[in-house]
């Protein structure tokens, strides 16, 4: 992953969307939350007994980056869900046994 955003990416610019009608909101009042911004999707995998959250979506990967960690912690999915993003687990299909 590079160190610099694109900024003209979709989901970088629906985060400062987001951003900009939550702040437009505190400014003026407006009972109304923002709309939903995006998904950020993630994938979990036990690492060393250890429950990680990988990004799955460049939203998620976005996510990360700004935090500087390859994974999600609970901190910055909490946080992608205070700003509108819908928070998804995708879990890798399995086949059903007989």
């Amino acid at each position: 992953m590079s160190d610099s955003m694109d900024m003209g990416d979709a989901a970088v610019q629906a985060m400062l969307e987001a951003d900009k009608q939550e702040a437009l909101a505190r400014i003026y009042g407006d009972p109304k939350p923002p709309p939903p911004a995006g998904r950020v999707e993630y994938r979990t995998r036990e690492v060393y007994g250890k429950v990680l959250a990988y990004p799955v979506n460049q939203a998620a990967k976005i996510f990360a980056g700004l935090t500087g960690t390859t994974t999600l912690t609970k901190t910055t999915l909490d946080a992608a869900t205070a700003l509108g993003f819908a928070v998804v687990e995708i879990c890798d299909p399995r086949e059903v046994s007989a």
